[in-house]
């Protein structure tokens, strides 16, 4: 398995030409709205597909094991989240029309997914939210959410449960009331110089969310949040600073083998921070 014409495409353009990127490949399938920080293409799916278009690292070349289906570059590939953008493209030239939001500056704070959340009202036939912006192979990761119903419509269309920190559902799900989930697209090793992209798992991820499209759920799936978790605008508003029961409350809403992960992934979040961002 070797990357097609699209797949280069999506991987080789540089970060700060993301939406540029991004007009470019929506503008074929109908009317898109583009603004700063994000690009909208209305669909007639009640499920909206989420990626971002801006990367750590930009691909100078596409390097490919067609033996173990695995693509690399030399200065680092840019999967994160050009992968997702390829498999929602993907989507759309199978002729499906689900509602897309491509974001800009996820990597930097998730300001373009803002910028979409103040702006834009949630369609009201959108059921709910799924980003393709997830390292591995099956990982489902809610953030925030807790609805039963939004995990329960996940693990049957195949994916696992996995703990995360951050990406721009975190941030749409509370400002526009509707439940979601982040999907694997088959990178590993994402910021890095070493990241690579597993292509048979991207295809196969790329079947589950079909499978999601072509199935969604029956009515809109409300966001319900955890005890004590605040919103990415509530960080931002209080410079990062979150409360300091913060992950004892989070962790009771979880079984004790996602307690340790999620007090784990919240450690490493605080570990990241500057001393002046925690106050």
């Amino acid at each position: 398995m070797r990357p097609n014409a699209l797949l280069r495409q999506c991987l080789l353009a540089a970060s700060d030409d993301g939406q540029t990127l991004a007009l470019e490949l929506l503008s074929p399938f109908g009317a898109v709205r583009q603004e700063y920080g994000y690009t909208y293409l209305p669909g007639t799916a009640p499920i909206m597909l989420v990626a971002h278009t801006d990367t750590v690292r930009t691909a100078s070349d596409l390097l490919c094991d067609p033996r173990k289906n695995v693509i690399w570059s030399p200065t680092g590939l840019g999967a994160d989240d050009r992968a997702g953008v390829y498999a929602i493209v993907t989507l759309l030239r199978r002729g499906l029309r689900p509602h897309v939001l491509l974001t800009d500056g996820e990597e930097s704070g998730g300001w373009g997914a803002q910028c979409a959340a103040d702006d834009l009202l949630c369609p009201a036939d959108v059921r709910c939210l799924v980003q393709m912006d997830r390292r591995g192979q099956r990982d489902a990761v809610y953030y925030s959410c807790v609805s039963e119903a939004m995990r329960r419509y996940a693990r049957r269309k195949g994916w696992r449960h996995a703990v995360g920190t951050f990406s721009d559902i975190a941030t749409l799900m509370p400002a526009w009331g509707v439940a979601g989930v982040n999907v694997s697209t088959g990178y590993m090793g994402e910021h890095t110089q070493g990241e690579t992209l597993r292509l048979d798992w991207l295809q196969a991820s790329i079947a589950r969310v079909e499978n999601m499209v072509r199935n969604p759920p029956r009515q809109r799936i409300p966001y319900e949040p955890a005890l004590g978790v605040m919103t990415s605008r509530q960080r931002f508003d209080f410079g990062c600073e979150a409360p300091d029961d913060y992950a004892e409350l989070y962790a009771q809403l979880l079984d004790a083998d996602e307690e340790r992960d999620a007090l784990r992934a919240w450690s490493r979040w605080r570990d990241d921070l500057d001393e002046d961002d925690i106050g």
